[in-house]
């Protein structure tokens, strides 16, 4: 959602963190190495790519969920997108 914040603070802010901030925060939490951290978020992209792919297919299929497919395809891209620009 273009408004949307998150729930709790992550580094004193309730925006979406970048890909910089998210690979910090995994190394923090998990104690896993940078390229470990890189790997889970290209894991991450795979499952929001595939998860993509089947809302398209689903709303070409059901011209009822159309609508609702376009929305959901549009954020998890917008999300996607964020997750590979760097601050």
């Amino acid at each position: 959602m273009p408004r949307d914040t998150l729930a709790l603070t992550l580094n004193g802010t309730k925006l979406f963190p970048e890909r910089d901030q998210l690979v910090q925060f995994i190394r923090t939490v998990t104690g896993k190495t940078k390229r470990s951290a890189l790997q889970l978020l290209d894991q991450v992209a795979h499952g929001v790519t595939a998860a993509i792919q089947e809302a398209k297919a689903y709303g070409k299929q059901h011209s009822d969920a159309r609508a609702f497919s376009e929305r959901l395809v549009a954020t998890l891209s917008r999300g996607l997108n964020r997750l590979w620009t760097r601050a």
